[in-house]
């Protein structure tokens, strides 16, 4: 199964990173999340399609400007997560 980019309007798309080898880079992820800290969060309802998953978020989506509640992603991690998410199985994140 595909990573997902679980936006925060509950939309969610289906992605690969560039280089299957070396998984997302920061810098793919900060454009991705449109962020400059990233924090790596262990999902407590994750997909069983997805092994090892982890879901990568806006470390600072709180803090200035807040961005927006994701109820997706929310329900996937068992507590509140704002902005756009990535779920994806840890080996694509190094």
């Amino acid at each position: 199964m595909n990573d997902l980019f679980i936006k925060a309007d509950g939309s969610m798309v289906a992605v690969k990173p560039q280089n299957a080898k070396t998984g997302y880079s920061l810098n793919d992820l900060y454009t991705m999340l449109n962020c400059s800290m990233v924090e790596v969060v262990y999902p407590k309802n994750p997909p069983k399609e997805i092994k090892n998953p982890i879901m990568i978020c806006d470390e600072e989506g709180l803090i200035g400007e807040p961005k927006p509640y994701n109820h997706v992603a929310s329900v996937i991690a068992g507590f509140s997560i704002v902005g756009d998410v990535l779920l994806c199985a840890s080996k694509n994140f190094k």
